[in-house]
């Protein structure tokens, strides 16, 4: 995956998913984090609900932290697609 701008290449590891959910390790820089974050929202809702032709959007929770205790909410995750 190619970070905007300046053509570095970011590679998160999925280390689990487990039903509905996806843990991701991703260097800890917030450019990268938000990078992930953009894609990894565009591809579970936006393209989800399109390929699907979703009548109803998909709300899409994510958390960042370091550790599992220290989660708190993803800036520009949103709710999703509609």
């Amino acid at each position: 995956m190619k970070q905007p701008g300046d053509g570095a290449i970011l590679v998160p590891r999925l280390l689990i998913m487990l039903h509905d959910e996806l843990v991701f390790e991703v260097p800890a820089r917030s450019e990268e984090i938000q990078c992930l974050v953009t894609v990894v929202r565009d591809a579970c809702a936006k393209e989800v609900v399109k390929d699907f032709n979703l009548k109803v959007g998909m709300d899409l929770n994510m958390s960042v932290g370091e550790r599992w205790g220290s989660m708190r909410p993803a800036l520009g995750a949103g709710k999703g697609a509609a």
